[in-house]
């Protein structure tokens, strides 16, 4: 695609700037690598409402994202608790979904925390 899109919304923010000022800028950005983080936020999310849903992980200390897996099943996300093994705790909703998941990726590391909302949160093993 280029540059070219990002110029038109530039120019229609009032911000006038070429597509190859665009991409020029953009490789120019230094990307830092992520570190596992240590408290790790796990939910689902929506590529498409209602019909494909994925799964986002946050590193809830520093507040970033840290991964967006393709799909919403146990074995992804214990894939990726595998391949970064400093994980502590993990926040998830009630599904047990991401909690099997745990439990497959980092049997004997991981605690988990379980925001329900309106009630007091509860703390335990994955």
């Amino acid at each position: 695609m280029g540059g070219a899109p990002g110029s038109r919304l530039a120019n229609k923010l009032a911000m006038p700037v070429s597509g190859a000022t665009l991409l020029r800028m953009i490789r120019a950005i230094a990307i830092e690598e992520l570190s596992t983080p240590r408290v790790l936020g796990v939910d689902e999310w929506a590529w498409r409402k209602g019909e494909t849903y994925g799964t986002i992980l946050c590193d809830l200390e520093l507040g970033r994202v840290v991964d967006l897996l393709p799909d919403r099943n146990a074995a992804s996300f214990a894939a990726w608790l595998r391949q970064h093994p400093g994980v502590d705790i993990i926040v998830r909703d009630r599904s047990g979904l991401y909690a099997d998941g745990a439990r497959q990726g980092h049997p004997q590391h991981v605690k988990w925390h379980r925001q329900v909302v309106g009630r007091e949160p509860r703390v335990g093993r994955a």
